[in-house]
């Protein structure tokens, strides 16, 4: 289901309600936890610093960091099978009194009691509900990628932030590190893949500059 590299922070009180659902400790034993996150100057200052293992302490969870994919693939798992129906896209929707009924392109329509709005930048639900709402949407360019990097240490977030840049990274689970590059752009700028890869090669090297992760 999930396409893109990009993982996700799960924060102790999801982890709870996770726990509910009896997938925790799946999840916990897939990605890694966060004990600090650190935000740098672009030089190696520490500008800010964070604990989430002192939250875990106070709130008896951890915050964890897991790749999109394995979290999709546990939650599937723990439901039943043909629930799930994917290759479907929204085009309308309409609020009835006591339920909402939604078409799907080729003119399929089903009602539920609850719709969740979960379509993305582009959603088609927010058009219908909020038409003023537009988000802001520029191609920024960015660089990510996941790393095999056996050494780097667990429990570590750190970001860089330089003039109008960005670097990051975290590990994810027990093999992989997640890292990225951005850089502020004007609207409508636009950047070939290989421009995109030297930038994130330069954010990659300045990145590293006195971490301590």
């Amino acid at each position: 289901m999930a396409r893109s590299v990009y993982p996700i922070t799960i924060w102790p009180n999801a982890i709870k309600a996770f726990r509910r659902l009896g997938v925790a400790e799946r999840i916990l034993n897939t990605g890694a936890r966060i004990r600090r996150a650190e935000l740098r100057h672009w030089r190696g200052r520490v500008m800010s610093r964070s604990e989430p293992g002192e939250l875990e302490e106070k709130l008896g969870e951890p915050t964890v960091a897991i790749h999109r994919a394995d979290l999709h693939s546990i939650l599937l798992s723990a439901l039943p099978e043909g629930l799930v129906h994917l290759g479907k896209r929204c085009v309308e929707l309409k609020q009835g009194e006591r339920d909402i009924q939604v078409t799907f392109e080729g003119g399929e329509k089903e009602r539920a009691d609850l719709l969740v709005g979960a379509d993305g930048i582009h959603s088609i639900l927010r058009q219908q509900m909020m038409p003023e709402a537009q988000p802001d949407i520029r191609d920024t360019p960015r660089g990510e990628a996941l790393s095999i990097r056996r050494r780097s240490r667990f429990g570590c977030h750190e970001r860089n932030l330089g003039r109008g840049t960005r670097f990051g990274f975290l590990r994810i689970d027990s093999k992989r590190v997640y890292w990225f590059a951005t850089t502020n752009s004007a609207a409508g700028m636009h950047q070939t893949p290989d421009e995109i890869r030297g930038f994130s090669l330069r954010g990659l090297a300045a990145g590293t500059t006195r971490s301590s992760c």
